[in-house]
């Protein structure tokens, strides 16, 4: 997991990483989480908050469990009210998915693939409601397609399209929040996997937690205070 303060330019002012290895579970790494967040809020009430994630539903389940606990910015989940922060897909996983999308419905003409995509791509800059746009077209090759084209799609996409709040791309650089999880990404590159994935090595859950716990430090610039 990570946590980030960005300026009104989205530039990464600070950044915390934490790793824990997964016979810990994730209880660890929620409550650091919260605890820097709650640390934010006090000196600046009024920060905007983005979450940014893939679309498993269990990890926004997690994120949205601990998010409701503060009584800052909790409140009951009631259809129709918006959260105090913003939720939003990772931009490079959905890009991933709908090129796979237009290898499936526009197979034979590479060109066409690529002006669609690039149209796509400038269109989730400039406007909120472009994946409303993006899901209809889509689903407009659907009706006409066979149930073969229709189940491959189905594979790719299931039901990531239906929560079009988490895709206003747009109105995130405004707010001077990420569209990317790329600082996550990379905190699993750098914090893990060249730390604790080199050739050979061998670690039993004691040594791999303390190793993380002291790797986490070193990367969030903690390990001073």
């Amino acid at each position: 997991g990570t946590f980030c303060i960005t300026d009104e330019n989205c530039e990464v002012l600070v950044t915390r990483r934490y790793a824990v290895p997964s016979h810990e579970g994730p209880s660890r790494i929620l409550e650091r989480m919260k605890a820097d967040l709650l640390h934010a809020l006090a000196k600046n009430p009024k920060l905007n908050i983005g979450v940014v994630q893939d679309g498993a539903p269990e990890m926004w389940n997690l994120m949205r469990g601990m998010l409701d606990s503060i009584p800052a910015i909790g409140r009951p989940r009631q259809m129709g009210k918006p959260r105090h922060w913003r939720e939003t897909i990772d931009r490079y996983h959905l890009m991933e998915k709908l090129a796979l999308v237009l290898e499936v419905l526009v197979p034979r003409d590479k060109n066409l693939r690529a002006e669609i995509y690039a149209a796509w791509d400038a269109d989730l800059d400039r406007h909120d409601d472009a994946i409303r746009r993006i899901s209809q077209w889509i689903d407009e090759r659907l009706w006409k397609g066979t149930g073969r084209l229709q189940d491959e799609i189905h594979k790719i996409l299931g039901n990531y399209l239906v929560c079009t709040h988490q895709f206003r791309y747009a109105s995130l650089r405004r707010l001077g929040l990420q569209q990317g999880s790329g600082v996550t990404e990379g905190a699993c590159k750098s914090l893990i996997t060249m730390r604790a994935k080199r050739s050979g090595q061998r670690w039993r859950p004691a040594g791999i937690s303390a190793v993380l716990a002291i790797r986490s430090l070193l990367d969030s610039d903690r390990l001073p205070a």
